[in-house]
């Protein structure tokens, strides 16, 4: 395409359609072979990329401690152990019961 434009520049015909020359496309295809070695060689020199764990959040920490059946005492020591208010902690909990149909 750039190789195009410069053959507009050379002979100013703009309204006739145009057709890639075998030298233009030939000497891209060299472009392209060093260009793709280069950056084979740029991507070898990065950094490996590390992963950080996700920490888990507040609520997914409260919720991944409690056991698969609890009272409302239990999980507000969890909740408390956890430094949550029990107004939190109710909070995290009421989605989860009418989810399921539990009171």
């Amino acid at each position: 395409m750039i190789l195009t434009g410069l053959r507009i520049l050379e002979d100013g015909d703009i309204n006739r359609e145009k057709e890639v020359e075998d030298r233009d496309f030939q000497s891209i295809m060299e472009m392209v072979k060093v260009l793709v070695k280069h950056s084979g060689g740029v991507f070898s020199h990065l950094p490996e990329e590390i992963k950080l764990p996700k920490r888990a959040n507040q609520k997914e920490r409260f919720l991944d401690s409690l056991a698969l059946e609890f009272t409302r005492e239990e999980y507000l020591e969890i909740a408390s152990r956890l430094n949550l208010a029990d107004r939190t902690a109710d909070r995290y909990i009421y989605p989860t019961c009418n989810s399921y149909k539990t009171y």
